[in-house]
């Protein structure tokens, strides 16, 4: 790979098993399975840890007569002893879509995005009772 012995990356690879001389104990897959195998043992969390979810966007926007600063963030902690905030996150969009359509409240038809209003607005409001709610901030910027 041209990399130094001592790289962090490399010291990374060897801390997941990847240099080990043992057995691998898969039986058939790729290169990426043999992988995610090895981080599944090395790096599966212990039933009462938890992970971290933390998004923060900023964005500069001018309108004719200013210019705002707008930032959004979010963090978002496992539970311990339950669910991971990734699993969380990944999961409860489609259950809350699911349950909105059986509603009536999402009327779209076939395989959609959720890029229309009808569908990301009602989703991200009842996200925000399972703790996934944005911190929204607007600073006005002198020119």
């Amino acid at each position: 790979m041209n990399m130094d012995v001592n790289d962090d990356f490399v010291k990374k690879l060897d801390w997941l098993g990847l240099f080990d001389n043992v057995q691998i104990s898969i039986n058939k897959g790729t290169t990426s399975n043999m992988l995610v195998d090895l981080m599944l043992k090395k790096m599966e969390y212990e039933p009462y840890e938890k992970d971290m979810i933390i998004v923060h966007n900023e964005m500069v926007v001018e309108f004719p007569d200013r210019k705002e600063k707008r930032i959004s963030s979010m963090v978002v902690e496992g539970i311990p002893y339950g669910d991971s905030a990734m699993a969380r996150a990944v999961s409860l969009p489609p259950a809350i879509a699911a349950k909105l359509i059986l509603e009536g409240t999402i009327t779209s038809k076939g395989v959609c995005m959720p890029s229309t209003r009808e569908m990301y607005e009602p989703i991200l409001n009842e996200m925000e009772a399972f703790g996934f709610a944005f911190k929204k901030e607007i600073i006005v910027m002198q020119d």
